[in-house]
């Protein structure tokens, strides 16, 4: 069931190896090099290579023997609570099978028979299998253990149609969805029934995931965020273990036919949108190895035939709502998963670009994006600069500025001295526009729609902020949005990542929740702007008071969320000190001391950024997952 002893035997070199690659990531050129020098050999190194675990596998392997390995006493404790506590949940397992191998379907179901917790059911309808080894097997299981119930289709349904006969045996309240050749660990359900004696009104559960592939070695895990209704528009959230009230499953029909290969988003999709975001739970544990055999599943036979089933799926969900959207792939390396652009109706709303000039400033950097490569014409850019630096002249514009002058600029007055925050408050009182958007004087356009991404997000009720990708002059990913962290307040969600990657789980590809976004590129309403009071331009002057706006708008349950389909570039250095040292480095250090005080247990957990991601990051040396969690201890 882990990947440990299959790895252990060339661990020492592989680590090496791993060490070597993450050298050869460092130096572009000295890789160029060796590459030109191995290049008569590469047919005969290729089979070592693809033989030696990547910097990730060894890194998730150590996660594993450190985070994730059931010691015997501890599944002995949760043998006896199960046993001795009172009226015990029943789950019941629905699992639909056709023509599984019987070695895959006997270990599938010996992963239930090993569970620590002992109350549940297995409800497997055989639908309608060509051979006789399925219906020998699931009988032979069955006479030995009264738990597992089966039955056998006469005609093929499907997957939906198999799956709601499963769902139609259950004798429990609460059904988990499992294919008929995955596994589940030996403490899942334990997990699972712990959290329903927890929350006893829940709808819908689900937990985080990874694969196994035909050797028992677990890979690629997906690490999730809570419950996320943005994210479940642009992939399966839920998906595997997926677990639901069966009151729910009755009330909405159980699965719908016509979605094969995305049913299970589909029903994800339906069920949430017939609950309450109260009554879904994440349970931040792997629960689920989805096996990934080589002959390859129907999923990835007709990956083009799913992805238009979970398409289709998706553009449901959202008529059903009442929104208008349209469903694309989001980038080439994520042709499974969605975008939904949220077009602006006609006659667009004026949008205020608010930009707040720091002493000495010219005319901003942006200015020309903005105003010269932007498709969106109904904007209006206010200058908030202190008035000292034009001179004292009110009617001169700052040097630098545009000539002619954009009649769409106007230049602000602050007394000097003005913080950010408060000339940002002063530019705001003075906008036209019902969209406001900040942006960091130093931002740069990369593409003439990022203001048509930004509102159409923005626009929508639910949502109170929209923050974009921002990226440095070196390709690198400076901002995804933040994620929260007790002592630095926030951190930025994938440090040092390159501006093209997708993340683990597609966090970088895919538009999402997270708990705050930078100032420097922020949209929202001005309504909402205006009833959140603005930015604290008392206790957070300087800085934070982004952050802190945003953690506001999600008490007062409104989303922030983050899209990569509006990417700039900064021209500096973002979220830099504001002043100079050790006048910076003390204002930064005041900021954080209030936003401690004030959100002591809003930043304790984050709901947008799994807690697993910091583990595995210290597990993981010059890999992908180390730039998706929290910097080791020692480093900067």
């Amino acid at each position: 069931m882990t990947s440990s002893k299959p790895l252990a035997s060339h661990r020492p070199v592989a680590r090496i190896a791993a060490a070597l690659l993450g050298e050869l990531r460092r130096h572009p050129a000295l890789r160029a090099g060796l590459r030109g020098l191995a290049r008569p050999a590469l047919p005969l190194l290729r089979p070592c290579l693809r033989a030696l675990p990547t910097p990730d596998a060894l890194g998730y392997q150590r996660w594993i023997e450190a985070h994730d390995t059931l010691t015997e006493a501890e599944a002995q404790a949760m043998r006896r609570e199960a046993m001795e506590r009172r009226n015990p949940p029943l789950l019941s397992i629905a699992m639909p099978v056709h023509e599984t191998p019987p070695a895959l379907l006997r270990q599938a179901i010996e992963s239930l028979k090993a569970q620590t917790y002992p109350h549940w059911e297995l409800c497997a309808v055989d639908d309608a299998s060509p051979s006789g080894h399925v219906e020998a097997l699931l009988a032979e299981m069955a006479a030995v253990d009264p738990r597992i119930r089966w039955r056998r289709r006469t005609r093929n349904g499907h997957i939906a149609r198999a799956t709601n006969d499963a769902i139609g045996m259950a004798r429990g309240d609460f059904v988990l969805l499992m294919d008929h050749d995955d596994l589940l660990p030996a403490r899942a359900l334990h997990d699972v029934a712990a959290l329903v004696r927890q929350h006893p009104d829940l709808d819908i559960a689900y937990s985080d995931e990874d694969k196994i592939d035909a050797q028992g070695r677990r890979f690629a895990p997906y690490f999730k965020p809570d419950f996320d209704p943005d994210l479940l528009l642009a992939q399966n959230l839920v998906s595997h273990l997926g677990v639901y009230s069966k009151r729910l499953l009755r009330r909405i029909g159980g699965l719908r036919p016509g979605f094969n290969g995305s049913q299970d988003h589909d029903l994800a999709l339906r069920a949430a949108a017939a609950t309450t975001p109260a009554r879904i739970h994440h349970i931040p544990r792997i629960l689920y190895h989805w096996r990934q055999p080589a002959q390859g599943s129907y999923s990835k036979r007709e990956a083009a035939r799913c992805v238009r089933a979970s398409r289709a799926a998706v553009m449901e969900s959202l008529a059903a709502a009442g929104e208008v959207g349209v469903v694309l792939q989001p980038a080439p390396l994520a042709p499974s998963w969605h975008r939904v652009v949220h077009p602006v109706r006609m006659p667009r709303p004026l949008v205020s670009v608010l930009v707040a000039m720091p002493r000495g400033g010219r005319l901003p950097e942006c200015a020309d994006g903005v105003l010269r490569r932007t498709q969106w014409a109904e904007l209006e850019m206010i200058v908030a600069a202190p008035m000292q630096e034009r001179g004292g002249d009110p009617a001169s514009p700052p040097a630098g500025a545009f000539r002619p002058l954009d009649a769409r600029v106007r230049f602000l007055d602050v007394p000097p001295g003005t913080s950010r925050a408060g000339a940002l408050n002063l530019a705001a009182a003075e906008a036209r526009g019902s969209l406001l958007l900040l942006l960091d004087p130093a931002m740069d356009v990369l593409s003439p729609y990022w203001i048509g991404e930004l509102a159409g997000q923005a626009l929508r009720q639910p949502v109170g902020a929209v923050g974009a990708k921002l990226m440095g002059h070196d390709g690198r990913l400076l901002h995804a949005g933040y994620a929260l962290d007790p002592a630095a307040v926030v951190r930025p969600v994938a440090p040092d990542a390159m501006a093209g990657e997708v993340g683990p789980g597609g966090m970088l590809a895919l538009a999402r929740q997270v708990s705050a976004v930078s100032g420097a590129v922020m949209m929202l309403r001005r309504a909402v702007f205006e009833s959140a009071g603005g930015l604290d331009e008392e206790a957070l002057p300087h800085a934070m008071h982004d952050v802190d706006l945003c953690l506001r708008l999600r008490w007062r349950g409104m989303r922030v969320l983050h899209t990569p389909f509006a990417m700039l570039m900064h021209r500096g250095v973002l979220d830099a000190l504001p002043g100079p040292l050790p006048e910076g480095l003390a204002a930064m250090e005041a900021a954080r001391a209030v936003m401690r005080q004030r959100w002591a247990e809003t930043l304790a957990a984050d709901p947008f950024h799994n807690p697993n991601l910091p583990q595995l990051a210290a597990c993981t040396a010059d890999s992908t997952f180390s730039r998706f969690g929290w910097p080791r201890e020692g480093a900067a």
